[in-house]
């Protein structure tokens, strides 16, 4: 409950504009996490590449892109979005930037493991590596 208020809080602090991100991300990302639990991958796939398909290019800035990211980080925890979600989301806003690639990878040395992220220009945006080499084995942008 205290955490709830303490977002709360801090929601309401934050101005006009930024609110409105906080709930396009937590209304996004609230959707994708559902569908990912409702949908098969591959449908969910076929869905989400339909609704991120755009015709016109427009490259993201950095100040736009760390908002985006803060904001996906503040509402991912109230639906226990982990790295696919969260890189979903933010390739989600950012469809329009063809150079951000969503990116799944695995790494097979001592048990499976995947993880999900976005790269721009060799730079993470979301979903940090761990200590770990994961060979990317799709990319989407």
């Amino acid at each position: 409950m205290k955490s709830l208020l303490k977002r709360f809080k801090k929601f309401i602090k934050l101005s006009p504009a930024g609110q409105w991100q906080v709930l396009r991300a937590f209304m996004v990302t609230g959707l994708i996490s559902l569908a990912l639990r409702l949908m098969s991958f591959q449908k969910f796939r076929n869905l989400y590449a339909r609704v991120i398909h755009v015709e016109k290019e427009k490259e993201f800035t950095g100040d736009k892109t760390f908002r985006l990211v803060k904001s996906i980080r503040q509402v991912s925890p109230v639906f226990s979005a982990l790295c696919l979600p969260q890189a979903l989301t933010l390739k989600y806003f950012m469809r329009h930037d063809k150079s951000a690639e969503l990116i799944i990878g695995v790494k097979t040395d001592g048990g499976f493991e995947a993880h999900a992220w976005v790269e721009k220009a060799g730079n993470i945006l979301i979903g940090d590596l761990p200590e770990k080499d994961f060979k990317a084995i799709w990319k989407w942008n």
